[in-house]
């Protein structure tokens, strides 16, 4: 289970970096994006306005909104973030290295059986234990079977 976790990763490392690497634009453009008039919420860009205040759904300020959000020279299929906004959304970057994968679970608690699932099995005679009819710790047993002998 684990090997996989590192294989999912490994994976989705190489598509990044090659993601990185196709669609790699140059340096950013000397000159900001044309502005509309208008300013809009940088996480619910429907709620807008004409002039700087906060949004009504989450309290951060309104930004200026962009005149034609198209005119990016980003690929097909490829969505460019304004300037800004991976620092807003808290997007950090750092090296790939190969390290151990560790993951610990700490909890408290007990373990218990469920007492709903158990039975009372009584012996309608007095005797001994002749011959049990189960090979070993764990077998199942189902209504109405034999479990053991008893010689009275």
């Amino acid at each position: 289970m684990k090997l996989s976790h590192a294989i999912v990763a490994l994976v989705a490392a190489l598509g990044g970096w090659f993601a990185a690497v196709a669609f790699h634009s140059g340096p950013a453009p000397a000159t900001p994006p044309a502005m509309a008039s208008g300013c809009q919420c940088p996480m619910h860009p429907w709620i807008t306005g004409s002039q700087a205040g906060k949004c009504t759904i989450c309290g951060m300020g309104l930004v200026a909104a962009r005149a034609d959000p198209g005119s990016s020279k980003a690929p097909p299929g490829v969505l460019m973030l304004p300037v800004g906004s991976p620092l807003v959304a808290g997007v950090t970057t750092g090296l790939v290295r190969k390290e151990k994968l560790v993951r610990t679970l700490r909890v408290s608690g007990m373990i218990g059986e469920d007492e709903s699932r158990h039975g009372v099995i009584s012996a309608p005679v007095e005797g001994r234990v002749d011959g049990l009819a189960m090979t070993g710790h764990g077998d199942l047993i189902t209504r109405r079977q034999p479990l053991l002998t008893i010689f009275s």
